[in-house]
């Protein structure tokens, strides 16, 4: 799960990912509320990296840490 604070990604490129789901909780957005979250599930660890590498570029942002937690993830399941 991926909190969304502040901002919210264009919900097609988003769902565009193979289970990925996106949960808004239609609040206003500002910056530090939580406006939502995006859930993405996968069988296979293998299959979940795929998927979180598949994100959009707004979940490259620093804040998101993907690009840090992918290889950390996959470190740590060697």
């Amino acid at each position: 799960m991926i909190n969304l604070i502040g901002e919210i990604p264009e919900s097609a490129e988003v769902l565009n990912v193979s289970n990925a789901h996106l949960h808004l909780y239609g609040k206003e957005p500002r910056m530090g509320r939580k406006l939502g979250h995006v859930t993405v599930r996968a069988d296979h660890f293998e299959k979940l990296q795929q998927r979180l590498s598949a994100l959009p570029e707004f979940f490259r942002r620093p804040e998101y840490c993907l690009e840090k937690a992918l290889p950390e993830l996959l470190a740590k399941r060697a």
